[in-house]
């Protein structure tokens, strides 16, 4: 996925996360996908992703932005989007 293909999906779903895993670096995420964005910069907090990502403080201002730190990618990408699957009794 192209950076600015991810950053025009994470706006229209107002949500954007920044995961930074040891194992494999920065990976981006909105609530429906995940990009691994290994040729980013390092960054951390709201306002250096915002200038990394090129998304202005106004746009900022209407989403949600969450930043996590792991180990290992998989664990948290694993959370992240768990399926639950129904119980059959």
């Amino acid at each position: 996925m192209k950076l600015s293909k991810f950053v025009k999906r994470a706006k229209s779903e107002s949500y954007c996360v920044v995961i930074h895993a040891d194992d494999s670096g920065i990976w981006l995420g909105t609530r429906l996908a995940l990009y691994n964005a290994t040729e980013l910069p390092y960054m951390e907090g709201k306002e250096q992703a915002g200038a990394v990502l090129d998304i202005d403080s106004k746009a900022w201002e209407k989403m949600f932005f969450d930043e996590k730190y792991t180990e290992l990618a998989v664990r948290t990408l694993h959370d992240a989007f768990e399926l639950h699957k129904p119980d059959h009794a």
